[in-house]
């Protein structure tokens, strides 16, 4: 893993070397082992590469690296984990190599078939650039599922990439105005959906995408996409038979897991006790003797600790629990939006940093289970909606619009009291809310519903109206509108929340302290055989438990009592503290002063929005989204 960043095109000789110097420090984080630097005059280019040695920690492994017949150069980062496999096959066909790092597998298979027919082959997380010195071509590439990011900014007859958004600050034509569509999302989303930035004049490779720069132009396209993984599920037989989709999935774990232990510095796994870390937590101890991490938080209904203690020790792995003290985990608070590059709200970034950096202490990679919720219905927005979805071609438009009318009125005392009504009970966030959530499901379209369901702010609380209303577009349920509701919202998480939200939170959290995060579950084979199962594999008859295949698979590893819990996520009791001891440093930061000098923001919104907050301790998601967008501003001017 690394940091990757570089400039080509442009009036002046090369590029300069003061600003080079800015870009590749501001990625510095992501690579404390070494760096380099390769500039090819003759084409205004220049390459630039901060290590973290993983694989090949001898120099034949460092970057900017030549292809053995000296066309190719890459700046690399990520893990291809089938590069033991592709390397033989190389060896037999006469290929031979200095080292053993994957990038010089990577080169050398690239050296052999070209940039475009060398993808397929590869089963990884990355995002590189290759420049061709023979037809003076630059690639960029992403990974399938966008686990690896990578930015880049263009003007007319140049261009420059990285890692992140605030190794291109430097560029001085770098058109640095916030995007207002992308602002909007943000609010509405706690990220900014690729292919947008917050900037206007940077975007995101998408995941999968492929960027290929020639003569002062940029041409974008995709060599793998989520609707790929459909078409191929339906080019095949559809599984329905719980025992046959076991027979699947247990090679394919197996395999992604063991082929992600890759390594030559030292390696662990992030172990909440929840279902996703267990199942790759067992597979890991399955191939070889491992340690495992959690964070806690004694004395709060966020802390599983104790479950992942155990479960580690039914499974024999020696096992670290961090315990935080609320007044150690706080203090971190106001720090974390240093760690993103573009204004950042899932709060779940916070146990993650602390994690990342407990376990840096021991590991140089972790392997986390990361992509189980999207890919095998955990999410209950999943099994409510499938459910839902019945509920509403029973009552039709008019009733299900009056129906939600009437939820919406009940009192949150008599909600409450209704839980033990509902199947599953009340639920981890209280009768009432999934009350509510019911009602917001009868009561709009589909696409609608969806957005709704995941924002923060429907609508932005932007003091411009125009900025207010707009979209990015990237969250497009109509998409996938042949598919049943609950798998279209899979689709549309597995495109766009799950690389821009989820995988973004690990990604920067880790390579904040230079850690290593690899989600197995994540294979792009395990994305593929997800969409060949049933539904009902996912969710079960019931309709209100997710992951029901990892659930029983599960079972051949861990006893009942640790696998039936309830779904708490990863998080920390950031909304009780906001209302307590973080209660003096949010108004500190929300004063109405600071958010007027800001300019985005609506104050009135704001402040109304806290006062709620306070008051209820409704809408916390609101909060931290202002929050970390001014804390955000503050940093990104601080950088420049």
């Amino acid at each position: 893993m690394c940091g990757i960043a570089g400039w080509v095109g442009g009036n002046s000789d090369a590029p300069p070397e003061a600003i080079t110097r800015r870009m590749l420090d501001a990625i510095a984080h992501r690579g404390p082992d070494g760096e380099g630097e390769w500039r090819d005059p003759a084409a205004n280019l220049w390459f630039g590469h901060r290590r973290l040695a993983i694989v090949d920690l001898t120099p034949t492994g460092h970057q900017p690296m030549h292809s053995a017949s000296g066309r190719f150069v890459l700046t690399y980062n990520g893990e291809i984990y089938n590069h033991p496999a592709l390397r033989r096959t190389l060896t037999e066909q006469g290929v031979s190599f200095r080292g053993t790092s994957d990038s010089e597998t990577l080169l050398a298979l690239i050296d052999r078939v070209g940039v475009a027919e060398a993808l397929p082959q590869l089963n990884g997380m990355f995002g590189f650039a290759v420049w061709d010195r023979e037809r003076r071509e630059l690639w960029l590439v992403r990974d399938r599922l966008g686990i690896k990011p990578l930015v880049y900014a263009t003007a007319p007859g140049q261009m420059a990439f990285a890692s992140e958004l605030s190794a291109l600050q430097p560029l001085p034509w770098l058109d640095n105005r916030l995007d207002p569509a992308a602002v909007a999302d943000y609010f509405r989303y706690l990220c900014v959906p690729a292919p947008a930035t917050i900037l206007h004049g940077a975007r995101k490779l998408p995941p999968g995408g492929l960027l290929r720069w020639r003569d002062g132009n940029a041409e974008v396209s995709r060599w793998w996409q989520v609707d790929e993984a459909l078409r191929t599920a339906r080019e095949q037989s559809p599984i329905n038979d719980m025992d046959r989709a076991l027979e699947e999935l247990r090679p394919l774990l197996a395999d992604a897991v063991h082929g992600q232990l890759l390594s030559d510095v030292p390696l662990g796994t992030f172990l909440s006790g929840g279902i996703d870390s267990s199942l790759v937590a067992a597979q890991m101890r399955q191939a070889a003797e491992t340690r495992s991490f959690t964070v806690g938080f004694p004395g709060t209904a966020n802390d599983e600790s104790d479950a992942a203690a155990a479960t580690a020790r039914h499974l024999d792995i020696a096992h670290h629990t961090y315990p935080l003290a609320p007044e150690d985990a706080a203090a971190q608070v106001p720090g974390l939006a240093a760690i993103h590059d573009e204004p950042f709200a899932d709060a779940s970034t916070l146990p993650t940093a602390l994690l990342c950096r407990a376990a840096r202490g021991q590991v140089t990679v972790a392997l986390a289970g990361d992509g189980g919720d999207e890919l095998f219905g955990g999410y209950p927005r999943y099994f409510h909606g499938a459910r839902v979805e019945g509920l509403r071609r029973r009552l039709g438009p008019g009733g299900s619009r009056l129906a939600a009318a009437a939820l919406r009125t009940i009192p949150r005392p008599v909600g409450n009291a209704l839980g033990g009504l509902l199947p599953g009970g009340g639920g981890s966030d209280g009768a009432t809310a999934r009350l509510r959530r019911l009602a917001l499901y009868l009561g709009h379209d589909r696409a609608d519903t969806y957005r709704q369901a995941i924002a923060a702010w429907p609508c932005p609380p932007l003091a411009n109206l125009d900025w207010a209303e707009a979209d990015t577009g990237a969250i497009d349920l109509d998409r996938y509108s042949d598919l049943p509701w609950a798998e279209a919202m899979m689709a549309v998480d597995q495109a766009a929340h799950l690389p821009d939200d989820i995988l973004t939170k690990s990604d920067r959290a880790s390579m904040a302290v230079g850690l290593e995060v690899r989600v197995p579950l994540l294979d792009h084979r395990l994305v593929e055989f997800s969409w060949r199962l049933a539904p009902r594999l996912k969710w079960g008859d019931s309709g209100i438990v997710g992951k029901r295949i990892l659930r029983t698979l599960l079972t051949e590893f861990l006893p009942p009592s640790l696998i039936d819990r309830p779904k708490m996520g990863f998080g920390a009791p950031l909304a009780d503290w906001l209302r307590g001891r973080l209660r003096p440093w949010a108004e500190d930061v929300l004063t109405d002063g600071a958010i007027r000098r800001d300019g985005v923001l609506d104050p009135t919104a704001v402040t109304a929005a806290w006062q709620q907050f306070q008051a209820t301790g409704e809408g916390f998601q609101r909060i931290w989204t202002t929050l970390q967008w001014l804390q955000w501003r503050e940093v990104w001017h601080a950088r420049a």
